[in-house]
């Protein structure tokens, strides 16, 4: 999912091996002095209004250096996140997913 004002990268998402769907976002806490970078992932629901076991809930943070990456509402799936540019950018999963597959080939 990229942000609508400046086009970065926010964080990806995906299918999960079980249920739900798998997102992915890489940490830009600092920790001794220096950038984290730790790609953190996480499985959010991919039906609002059913929860996954082992989801992400409230405050999502980094393993690494605590560094606060998004705040995700389990039962929605909903992700809010924000940008460098200081946007703000909500979107549940499910419509991220759907956002970024490709246009099906006509044949």
């Amino acid at each position: 999912m990229r942000c609508a004002a400046c086009g970065k990268l926010l964080f990806k998402v995906g299918r999960s091996s079980g249920d739900g769907l798998e997102i992915e976002r890489s940490c830009r806490g600092r920790l001794d002095n220096v950038t984290c970078g730790l790609v953190n992932v996480g499985r959010v629901t991919d039906s609002p209004g059913k929860t996954v076991a082992d989801s992400l809930s409230k405050r999502w943070k980094c393993t690494e250096c605590g560094y606060h990456l998004a705040r995700v509402h389990p039962v929605k799936g909903r992700v809010a996140v924000r940008c460098r540019c200081g946007a703000k950018v909500g979107v549940t999963a499910a419509d991220a997913i759907r956002a970024t597959r490709p246009p099906a080939r006509a044949s």
